[in-house]
Order: C-alpha cells, then sequence, then structure tokens
C-alpha cells in the first residue's frame, strides 16, 4: 500500500515488523501522547482514546501482536507506575519527572524510523512525519482491506465522513480488484 509515497508495508519489513497494526492504530500524535497505561485492554486488545480533538472518547482494536509489544513495553518501562493509572503510556523522564513524549518527541522518532527505513529502501520519502505513517497509512490499509468509510470514521475519530474521504483514493491494486473477472479494459 502506498501513501504518499510511502509503501507502509515496506517500513514495516524494513524495520523488521511485517505487521501494519503493530506500527500504527491510527491514533492522532496528541492522542499518542496523551494514551493512559490503563486506557489499553490487553484481555480484550482494545485501547481506550479519551484525548481525543472531539472530545468524544473512542475506542480501536488492536492485534495480538500489538497486544503483546505493550505488554512488553509495560513490563520494562511501567514497573513503577502500577499504582499510577494516569502514567502516560509513552514518556520521557526529564529532572527526574515522567512526562507524556512531547509532540516534537514524536516527530522526531518517526523521523528517525523513517530516516532508517529510507537507508534499506530508498521509495521511502524524506520527510515521513506521524500524520502520514500514522494515521493516512492506517486509513487506507483500512481502506484497502474493505473496511466501510462509515467504520473508518468512526476508528479515526472523525465527526463528519466528509472528513474521511481524503484516505478514500485507491491504488492500482486495488482498482484492479475492484474490476469484474471479464472486463474489456
Amino acid at each position: 500500500m502506498v501513501t504518499n509515497g510511502v509503501d507502509v508495508n515496506d517500513v514495516a519489513q524494513v524495520l523488521g515488523d511485517t505487521d501494519v497494526e503493530s506500527v500504527t492504530c491510527g491514533l492522532r500524535p496528541n492522542e499518542s501522547r496523551e494514551l493512559a497505561a490503563e486506557n489499553v485492554d490487553l484481555g480484550t486488545g482494545e485501547v481506550l482514546i479519551t484525548h481525543t480533538k472531539g472530545r468524544k472518547d473512542r475506542s480501536v482494536p488492536i492485534s495480538e501482536k500489538t497486544a503483546e509489544h505493550i505488554r512488553l513495553h509495560i513490563a520494562q518501562f511501567h514497573e513503577e507506575t502500577k499504582s499510577d493509572p494516569d502514567a502516560p503510556l509513552f514518556y520521557s523522564v526529564i529532572h527526574g519527572i515522567r512526562n507524556p513524549l512531547s509532540l516534537r518527541r514524536i516527530r522526531d522518532i518517526v523521523r528517525m524510523y523513517g530516516e532508517s527505513a529510507r537507508k534499506k529502501c530508498a521509495e521511502i520519502p524524506e520527510n515521513v512525519h506521524p500524520h502520514m505513517f500514522g494515521r493516512h497509512s492506517r486509513a487506507m490499509h483500512l481502506y484497502q482491506h474493505g473496511m466501510p468509510l462509515e467504520l473508518i470514521s468512526q476508528w479515526l475519530g472523525h465527526v463528519n465522513l466528509e472528513t474521511t474521504l481524503m484516505y478514500a483514493h485507491a491504488d492500482t491494486e486495488h482498482k484492479r480488484r475492484a474490476l469484474p473477472r471479464n472486463a474489456i479494459c
């Protein structure tokens, strides 16, 4: 799947992960930043997003593989925060205090992985950013695998379906699969 010049599956493979779901859940950078460990239910495989742009909570499913990544992350980085349900899932420590990752740090992390992937795959563009790699790629992945736009809209937390339509462009392979078997073109 190519979105804005980024083939997310190639990026995932280059980074050592062939499961696009493990790369992104389609969260906005600020939603990732504000995600608390208590909002991830590893038993049901759901993430509750509470700090949304539209101020409406929503939940998104995660794969077993993503749940395992998060389980390992919590075991490694959240041993001391089990008594603090509001502790951010992803944080940095500044002067001994845990703080949610800044939006700039999230951009830097995505850019760093984009640069790493570009060294192995020249098709990765120079400016990989969180929206392109996270939300846009996830929405296109869902759309290209047959999820109706109404559900993608809910997944992304869009109030208006029209906002989701920007993700509804199909690549050539998607169009080819839509052709009837005996089409003349």
